[in-house]
């Protein structure tokens, strides 16, 4: 029986440690790395599209809302009858909203201010000038102060 050239086997396992770093040079391994690559980069875009789209949604279901409140807000002709309340660009609604056109009468400069920086209104100009800019922006069109 032939026994293993052992000089034979050290010399190739010598020979294959010298080539190993050269793998990296296959082209196989850099079209992999640079698929992982792509796909990574295509998981951020697909999360990024994701929160746009999640985005999107949220505006025109905010946007469909202010629509249908100004619209019944436009019929308000007693100032105790209520107001519908639009949503902030969030989603939410406002603190202390008011509740009638009364209510918008009677409240401070402070509130009114208060309500037209939360829907990303300017507050300029005195309180006649911002409860009016408020009704409008309300849709209430009918109503004076």
């Amino acid at each position: 029986m032939t026994q293993p050239n052992l000089n034979l086997i050290s010399e190739s396992l010598k020979v294959l440690a010298g080539e190993l770093p050269n793998l990296q040079n296959l082209p196989v391994l850099t079209v992999m790395e640079s698929l992982e690559r792509t796909a990574k980069i295509l998981e951020r875009n697909s999360e990024q599209v994701s929160q746009i789209t999640q985005n999107f949604s949220l505006a025109l279901s905010t946007q469909e809302q202010r629509m249908m409140a100004r619209s019944i807000n436009a019929t308000v002709r007693d100032s105790h009858a209520k107001i519908e309340p639009l949503l902030k660009n969030d989603g939410t609604l406002p603190n202390d909203y008011p509740r009638n056109f009364s209510e918008i009468q009677s409240s401070s400069e402070e509130a009114i201010k208060s309500l037209l920086l939360e829907y990303g209104q300017s507050i300029e100009g005195d309180v006649i000038a911002c409860k009016k800019r408020l009704l409008s922006y309300l849709g209430i069109v009918v109503l004076y102060i």
